[in-house]
């Protein structure tokens, strides 16, 4: 069901509300029989959602991600921390990619850091409980 709010998204300040069911099996049928893509046709761009998983606290990567949120029009940055954390970026595909390689690329400065592996060792441990 699609339900247009104040003109609906292609009128300015208004909305489309999509409401799918939450049931895995009825919503797979709704995205395989093309029925999701047939609501959302003309109803603006869909955004571009990329995710990044690493294994450093949210610390690690938190001036990054405030300073790509601040500096990039239009994109949207989540962090999930957990034994795996994630970074999800929303936006326009452009402005995804580029904020996703500024990721990885501090990552990998991350693993080549000594001090940040045995961070990373004891933030793993953290998550897998008790020996035992």
């Amino acid at each position: 069901m699609a339900v247009d709010v104040d003109g609906g998204c292609g009128t300015p300040g208004g909305a489309t509300v999509v409401v799918l069911p939450g049931v895995p099996a009825e919503l797979e049928r709704i995205v395989d029989e093309g029925v999701a893509p047939a609501l959302l046709a003309g109803r603006g761009d869909p955004a571009h959602v990329l995710e990044v998983t690493h294994s450093y606290p949210e610390s690690f990567l938190a001036p990054l991600l405030a300073r790509l949120a601040d500096d990039v029009p239009g994109l949207g940055v989540g962090s999930y921390p957990g034994a795996r954390c994630v970074v999800r970026l929303r936006g326009p595909r452009p402005a995804v990619e580029a904020a996703a390689a500024a990721v990885r690329a501090h990552l990998a400065a991350l693993d080549a850091d000594p001090a940040a592996a045995a961070v990373r060792a004891r933030w793993r441990d953290r998550w897998a409980g008790p020996p035992g």
